[in-house]
């Protein structure tokens, strides 16, 4: 689909591109860019190319193809993907908790910061433990929705850097909530089942609190 005047527009240009465009959020052009498309498109287009983007490259890559995956010999396929986008919800937590910390003024965004650093940083090491047991090499990077919900921001200040940071965590939480109630349901690994059965709890409470400041 092209634009009637010839020249595609952004929003058909960021669908076009969406994968390397959303792999370089973190460089000034990749925010530049992000900053245009979300004035022309909105937030929920964003995400929607996020999960879309997400979803084609896993089935494009097999599990079978995938490193992370391929190695982990005592898991199940299901649960060795848990296990991989686990660490990467808590890798991005820590990275958006350090930043709230600072950046939030209001007191209880800045302890609800504060204890989301914490306890991501003891859930990615608790993790990186299971994949080494299992023979997984553990992701390095947060998922694409956490880069989004960062690189989007990470430039926000005072009350709006509030609202943002809430609704960023509150669609973050929606989606690690999802996948632990599926792995908690239908996993095979006890280890990762019972972390899914704990996790499944904690955010419970943290989507009843956080959405007291999105509105």
């Amino acid at each position: 689909m092209v634009s009637k005047l010839g020249k595609p527009s952004i929003k058909e240009t960021a669908t076009l591109h969406a994968r390397p465009f959303l792999l370089q959020l973190g460089c000034r052009a990749g925010k530049q860019a992000l900053r245009e498309i979300r004035v022309e498109c909105g937030d929920k287009f964003i995400m929607r190319l996020i999960r879309t983007v997400a979803a084609a490259t896993a089935l494009a890559l097999g599990l079978a193809a995938s490193p992370v995956l391929a190695n982990a010999a005592s898991l199940s396929q299901d649960d060795a993907a848990y296990l991989q986008t686990a660490i990467q919800t808590q890798l991005g937590r820590y990275a958006i908790g350090s930043l709230a910390q600072n950046r939030a003024t209001n007191d209880s965004l800045k302890t609800m910061a504060k204890k989301m650093a914490t306890q991501s940083n003891s859930d990615t090491k608790i993790l990186s433990q299971i994949a080494k047991q299992s023979g997984v090499n553990p992701p390095s990077k947060p998922t694409l929705t956490a880069t989004y919900h960062y690189s989007n921001i990470s430039s926000l200040k005072g009350a709006d850097f509030n609202k943002q940071f809430a609704k960023s965590v509150l669609i973050d939480d929606q989606e690690a909530l999802d996948a632990s109630q599926q792995e908690a349901k239908s996993g095979s690994d006890p280890q990762l089942k019972a972390y899914a059965q704990k996790r499944e709890s904690d955010l419970q409470n943290e989507i009843k609190t956080i959405q007291k400041f999105t509105s």
